[in-house]
């Protein structure tokens, strides 16, 4: 898929991004699910570790990963909307709060 967008659109950190989210999505299926992904379309080779098998493990690792996704989400979140980047983007100060009724 990286190579596609690359093909298509040359912007290579784009394409790095899509190939490593491919790469990274794979692996994470291959944790996850029993041996049934097959290396490539044609391969009689199945492959995964079959954590979904453990409940304590699913659940383990599902609130690890959400966990993380959230505070990404938060760390980038504020980083975005801090007062001085905020002030940058827009070229005016931050609008003050509205109290609310």
């Amino acid at each position: 898929m990286g190579g596609l967008h690359w093909w298509r659109k040359r912007r290579l950190r784009a394409a790095v991004t899509i190939a490593l989210l491919v790469v990274s999505h794979w692996a994470l299926d291959w944790v996850t699910h029993r041996p049934d992904m097959p290396l490539t379309p044609w391969s009689p080779l199945k492959l995964g570790l079959g954590l979904w098998n453990s409940v304590v493990g699913t659940l383990v690792v599902e609130s690890t990963l959400f966990v993380g996704g959230v505070w990404l989400y938060l760390s980038a979140w504020s980083r975005c909307w801090s007062s001085s980047t905020w002030e940058r983007r827009s070229g005016r100060p931050r609008p003050a709060p509205t109290p609310s009724r």
